[in-house]
């Protein structure tokens, strides 16, 4: 459903954020 995918990409998103951070 909606609210699942959209705390989905938040967590994705979220995750991507934080190892760009760890790797730069």
């Amino acid at each position: 459903d909606f609210v699942g995918s959209a705390s989905g990409a938040v967590v994705l998103t979220a995750l991507i954020v934080f190892l760009s951070s760890v790797l730069v």
